[in-house]
């Protein structure tokens, strides 16, 4: 079995287990402080990407459908897909009755369609589980030219990250699986733009924390946004952004 496929049948088997036990797939994803941070992706995602009725958006590694259903009223033809089958189903029975969505299993090392079938490709919290050369290479493919790409991944200079993503127990413990990794921003977007017809650009963002209280999200969410604009000191934010293009 080549090294690719034993990697994704890992992959697939903990994100199997861990939709099967919990219901989701990410430990922060069902606070309030959770939510709102990922409805500010959203908010930058539409901000940097510009999306318009009728384009074509391809969403990798949809989970169950926590970001596809922030898709909805854009007017967007939104193609999702997982490697897991049990949360592809559940996306799709929460969004049966929209007409624009489509949900299939996939893995992103082999994407179904043709060469520039889609205007967008989007991704929550998914490179860092993928090999990141040959899946971003399957992902430039299936953009048209002058097509637009967001991604959100973790940060490897976030202490909360860096520990969690190197102390098995405490991986176990908030559900990371064990071969997944996180990033270091320049590193991150000088391996991107070292593809051919890549111009990307990865920025620090999210320091609302998922645990912070109902009553303080509002204050939190302030203190984030003056954060991610601070030299050095954003450096150690949540998450990273990836914007951009592929050549024409």
């Amino acid at each position: 079995m080549g090294t690719d496929r034993a990697f994704a049948m890992s992959e697939q088997e903990h994100f199997e287990r861990i939709f099967r036990e919990k219901g989701h797939t990410w430990w922060g994803r069902e606070t309030p402080a959770g939510r709102r941070r990922d409805e500010k992706k959203m908010e930058l995602f539409r901000a940097l990407t510009a999306p318009r009725p009728e384009e074509k958006l391809l969403e990798v590694g949809c989970g169950s459908g926590e970001f596809t259903r922030r898709l909805r009223n854009l007017g967007l033809e939104v193609w999702a897909f997982d490697l897991t089958f049990p949360c592809v189903a559940h996306a799709a029975g929460t969004l049966a009755a929209e007409k624009e969505f489509r949900f299939f299993v996939a893995d992103i090392t082999r994407i179904p369609f043709p060469a520039s079938s889609f205007d967008i490709v989007f991704g929550v919290s998914i490179l860092h589980h993928v090999p990141l050369e040959g899946a971003f290479s399957e992902i430039i493919r299936v953009i048209r030219p002058g097509g637009r790409f967001f991604f959100s991944e973790p940060n490897l200079l976030n202490p909360q990250i860096f520990l969690q993503k190197n102390i098995p127990w405490l991986k176990r413990r908030l559900g990371d699986s064990p071969e997944e990794t996180a990033f270091a921003r320049r590193r991150l977007e000088r391996v991107l733009n070292s593809l051919p017809g890549v111009a990307a650009q990865v920025r620090n963002i999210d320091f609302l924390h998922p645990l912070v209280p109902p009553a303080l999200i509002a204050a939190g969410e302030k203190v984030s946004d003056f954060l991610e604009k601070l030299p050095l000191v954003r450096a150690v934010s949540g998450s990273l952004a990836v914007t951009g293009v592929v050549a024409k």
